[in-house]
């Protein structure tokens, strides 16, 4: 019996000729990363870590419950592409976890804001399940868990230029800006320009940037016409580079984002700070913003 035609996802990468992995493979093989605060000689041992390898594609169940059925608290990303979409007051955002990200389980409570928060392959990807053996090797080799932190934090620095981006005011500039990010992780530089080997929809550009398909689909139209980018096989090639515009300020002084605290904190449970354009309450204990 044949099987039903899929519809192409909104997420499309060109990796589906990768070389055969066998069931289990040496971390820092894959990964030298993870083991640059070892010496010479912990880094040469821990090459003997080896972890379960797993294939997925876009019918595999969310990645925690793959997690969970391996008894896995984390995997890492060895090609393809995990979208992370979730839904907030009715809009979709979509986040992207590409080859050598760490995708880690959500244990914890989601925010009663979150409608669904859901992470699938977006055609195929493989990853290589961290889970106890990870765990036992650590209490030999300590420097693997900074290894971990530090690719994560590399992920929580890439969702925080998403943030910004979502920003700019012009669409336009959002989706430019957004490639350029893409290409950063997991672009290749050419003679003819940049190539991102992610095929994106436009409506999943727009889960990214937090626009509408429709205004994507004109400021690609734009772009294109500026010669600023094109599609090009599976992907996409970046022309020129990040405009001026988008390139960093000058560092200035940083702004007061948040109240003094002080002195709420300097005073006894339900204390009112005097502070004349409003301040903080203790209410039995927790602090409750007044407004200015």
């Amino acid at each position: 019996m044949s099987r039903p035609h899929r519809r192409p996802g909104p997420v499309r990468t060109p990796f589906r000729s990768a070389p055969p992995l066998p069931p289990t493979i040496s971390l820092l093989e894959v990964e030298p990363g993870l083991g640059r605060w070892l010496t010479p000689e912990e880094q040469e041992s821990a090459r003997r870590l080896v972890v379960p390898v797993v294939a997925l594609d876009s019918s595999s169940p969310e990645l925690d419950t793959v997690l969970e059925r391996e008894d896995a608290f984390a995997a890492l990303l060895l090609d393809g592409m995990v979208m992370h979409r979730m839904t907030i007051g009715g809009r979709r955002v979509l986040r992207l976890l590409g080859p050598s990200d760490i995708v880690v389980h959500t244990w914890a409570p989601r925010s009663e804001m979150l409608g669904m928060s859901s992470r699938c392959a977006s055609t195929h990807a493989r990853i290589a399940l961290l889970g106890r053996p990870l765990v036992e090797a650590t209490r030999r080799f300590p420097g693997l868990i900074v290894g971990l932190h530090l690719r994560l934090g590399d992920q929580q620095q890439r969702l925080a230029v998403q943030l910004g981006i979502c920003q700019l005011p012009r669409v336009q500039d959002r989706v430019l800006a957004m490639m350029w990010l893409l290409a950063e992780s997991w672009g290749r530089v050419t003679p003819e320009g940049t190539r991102l080997p992610v095929r994106l929809t436009h409506g999943a550009i727009g889960e990214l940037i937090g626009a509408r398909r429709s205004t994507v689909s004109l400021a690609l139209r734009d772009l294109v016409e500026e010669g600023a980018l094109s599609v090009e096989g599976p992907g996409w090639l970046l022309h020129s580079g990040l405009p001026a515009q988008m390139r960093p300020d000058p560092p200035t002084g940083d702004p007061r984002i948040i109240e003094d605290l002080e002195p709420a904190f300097g005073r006894r449970n339900g204390a009112v700070s005097d502070s004349p354009n409003g301040g903080v309450t203790r209410d039995e204990g927790r602090l409750v913003a007044r407004p200015g």
